[in-house]
């Protein structure tokens, strides 16, 4: 049986390190942009991402996502970026987090 390659989704601060990631205020703000959406910060900024991706898509979460990991699945990685990749999920303490199904 072929096991399925799994992923443990960090958060963007290694991508942002390497170059390859935004923010996630300005990946809202990009989102909201292509929902015509307004985002209002005094309200917006006191709720967690997740919450803010919701108002930002006017509630079209499946389709905004969907969208979204398109744009990451197409990101290109240098050499240099693909080793420093590997060098972080070959650390000891990720090898803790491994879930048998």
């Amino acid at each position: 049986m072929k096991e399925n390659n799994r992923v443990l989704f960090v958060g963007n601060g290694i991508a942002m390190q390497m170059g390859i990631a935004e923010k996630w205020d300005t990946i809202i703000k990009d989102i909201a942009k292509d929902y015509d959406v307004k985002l209002f910060p005094d309200t917006n900024n006191y709720l967690p991402n997740n919450m803010q991706i919701v108002i930002a898509t006017n509630d079209n979460v499946d389709k905004a996502m969907a969208e979204f990991c398109e744009k990451l699945k197409a990101i290109s990685l240098t050499d240099e970026q693909k080793i420093f990749g590997k060098k972080i999920l070959s650390l000891v303490v990720l090898k803790l987090l491994h879930i048998k199904k």
